[in-house]
Formats: structure tokens, sequence, C-alpha cells
């Protein structure tokens, strides 16, 4: 509500709208925002919206309740795991999960199905996650096989440096959302996001790329990890200039820094390219002192297109 004319108006006249309330007027307003720090500050003044109730993300437990509850206006069987989908909806809001009910329901409706399954709810997750699967894709082996190497790239690395995360599914089945393949992996609900997780993120994200590079050379990797350069761009300069992560920048927050002095981020970017190039040379050595395993899952995708992560775990050991 900043900086604009028409967002000038609008505030005065609400604020003058609730300056209108006398005591006894018995009415209370409330509101709703995803973006607190956007509010002018006239409106968070005592008397006005003062008392603020922060709505965190739903716990196991309140997840538990939630897909409890969504389920219970539905005809649901009883071989529906609520733990497991509990833990598979990190993350998810109440409005995501009951969304994830309705996506299930849809799949029963369309196989005749009397009741919701576990199965429905396990792939409606998939889909609202990574997509459809296409399985009357067109097959290109050339493709495939890239895939392949590309998910096991992600695959290994992610249980090699976040064991006690579970990767749920590694498929090189082509997806609607124009994947190619997936690796789907769900943090420890207890996991404290430390220095240690996000470098660990980071080598993930980079690992699809560098297996390609490794298993058929630099001139051969493909435009594959297009979404996980983004994504690790963002987390890369997040790490530096929010989360004061690097030891060379120090303990400063540089969006603050930048609108404060009012002066360039050039810094910033030096230091995500030093993270970067640091954390895939770390992952490109563990790749290649691990390439029989990675060669071991690619080759299980080749033949299965799908493995879980038992069979992951097999794989690695």
């Amino acid at each position: 509500m900043r900086g604009s004319d028409e967002g000038d108006r609008t505030l005065n006249a609400l604020l003058t709208e609730m300056s209108g309330f006398g005591e006894a007027a018995g009415i209370v307003v409330v509101a709703a925002t995803n973006r607190i720090d956007t509010l002018d500050s006239a409106l968070l003044r005592p008397g006005r919206f003062d008392r603020q109730i922060e709505i965190m993300l739903p716990d196991k437990n309140a997840r538990k309740d939630i897909i409890e509850l969504y389920l219970s206006k539905k005809k649901a069987s009883e071989d529906i795991k609520l733990d497991e989908i509990a833990d598979l909806t990190v993350y998810f809001s109440g409005a995501m999960i009951e969304n994830l009910i309705n996506e299930a329901a849809l799949l029963a409706i369309r196989e005749n199905s009397e009741m919701i399954c576990n199965n429905h709810i396990q792939r409606a997750y998939l889909a609202i996650l990574a997509g459809s699967e296409k399985k009357n894709a067109e097959e290109n082996k050339k493709q495939k096989l890239t895939t392949s190497y590309h998910e096991a790239g992600h695959a290994f690395v992610s249980k090699y440096l976040m064991p006690e995360n579970k990767v749920i599914r590694v498929s090189v089945i082509p997806t609607s959302k124009g994947a190619g393949g997936y690796t789907l992996s769900t943090p420890n609900n207890t996991d404290v996001v430390t220095k240690r997780v996000l470098r660990s993120h980071l080598s993930v994200l980079m690992a699809g790329r560098i297996a390609e590079e490794v298993f058929f050379g630099k001139e051969n990797v493909t435009v594959g990890a297009q979404n996980d350069i983004e994504k690790a761009t963002t987390l890369a300069v997040d790490y530096i200039s929010s989360y004061g992560m690097d030891d060379n920048s120090g303990f400063i927050n540089f969006s603050v820094l930048s609108q404060k002095l009012n002066i360039p981020l050039a810094s910033v970017e030096k230091s995500v390219k030093e993270l970067t190039r640091e954390i895939y040379e770390e992952t490109i050595t563990i790749v290649r002192e691990n390439m029989d395993k990675v060669s071991s899952i690619a080759k299980k995708l080749m033949e299965k297109e799908v493995i879980n992560e038992e069979e992951l775990i097999e794989l690695m050991n």
C-alpha cells in the first residue's frame, strides 16, 4: 500500500472509516495479509491493527487433523495412512491439503472408485508437485539416458548429503509440467535450517547437471537444469544477502544495506559466483568419487523408470 496516489487514497479512506467507530459500536475489524512488511505503519499503530496473530504453516499433528477433517467430508478407505500423508505434506498450508484431497477425489471418480484410497492421495500428491506423468509419451532413448543420469545425480547427492531426508520417488517419466523426470524428497520434520543444510540443498540442485557433465562430457550437458539453476541462484543470493552465511561478507543483510546507502549490490554478485563455484567443485568431487553408485541408480531408472527410497538406499550400498 506504499508509493502510489491510489494506494494513499485507499489507506486514508480506510483509516477514516476505522476512526469513526465509537467504543460502544461493537465492531471488530479483522484483516489478513501475506505481506505485513509492505503495510503502511499508520495501519499498525495502537487502536488500529495493533493485535497481530501470525498463522504459521501447520505442523505434522495439525496436518493430520486437517487431512482427517477433509476426508470426513468424503467417502474414504480405511487403508489411508494418515502419518505417511502428514509426512509428505511438509510445507503444505490448510488450503493446499484441501486441494490435495479434492484432487484425490477426482482421481477416484475417474476410476469409478466408490471411495478415496491411499493410492489416490499419493498420485494426487505427485501430480500437484511434479505434474501428471505422461506414461504414453513417445520414448527418446538418448533423452531417457541423459534424464536417468541427471535424476540419479540429484537422488544420490540428496541421500549422500542429507540421509535424514526421505527421497519419496525418483522418476524419468515425463510430466505435464514439462519435466523430463523428477526427484521428490521430504525434509525431516524436526530439521533446523543450518548452513550445512543450505549448502547441501545447493549441491543437490547442481547434482543433475554435474552428473551429465561427469558421464557425458562438458560439451554434452543439456538445458534440463534450467529450473535447478534458477532455484540455486535464488538460494545462493539468500544465503549471502539475507542469511549472513558467507564468511567474507559477514553479518550483513545486503538488501537493507542497499536501501539505506543507495548502492548497487555488485559485491553480492561476486560472492554468489564464488559460492556457486565452490559448491559446484565440492559436488563434482562427490559424483566423481561415486560414479559406480550414480551409474547403478541411472541404469535402474533406465530399466524401471521409477524407484523409491528403499531401492535407492539398496543401490547406494
